[in-house]
């Protein structure tokens, strides 16, 4: 919950988690699963669907950025998942969890592997650049 507070109170352009996993294979790119519907016209913006008004912006980052690790021939999986906090973020928000590029759990640490994976997800929200404000209000 602090991250979510500490984001929004930041105003950021887009909100990115990074994690690494000790399972599973490649990257997987996460965007928040959050039911618009459930936002209401409200003035009160309810806490657990603040991302509702992102979702759009946060799945077209995702894929950018699926796209930018797909040209990289990096292993990927882009999905919606109720990730904490990301659905608490009044932002575009995606999450990325970075696994071994293969079975060998030991290549997770190659620092060929990790600078491709950063560059993928800098070139994936700089792809964005033009679609997503700057400054939020």
């Amino acid at each position: 919950m602090r991250d979510a507070i500490s984001a929004n109170a930041a105003r950021p352009a887009i909100y990115v988690a990074l994690h690494a996993a000790n399972s599973g294979r490649g990257v997987h790119v996460f965007t928040p699963l959050v039911d618009p519907a459930n936002l209401s016209s409200r003035d009160f913006l309810p806490w657990e669907t603040a991302q509702a008004a992102y979702l759009d912006l946060s799945t077209a980052v995702a894929g950018s950025v699926a796209a930018e690790m797909e040209s990289r021939k990096l292993p990927n999986t882009a999905l919606a998942a109720p990730l904490r906090p990301m659905n608490n973020i009044a932002a575009p928000a995606i999450a990325v969890e970075i696994a071994s590029p293969s079975e060998t759990v030991e290549d997770i640490g190659s620092t060929a592997y990790l600078d491709q994976v950063a560059q993928a997800i800098a070139a994936g929200i700089a792809a964005m650049r033009g679609k997503v404000p700057e400054v939020r209000p």
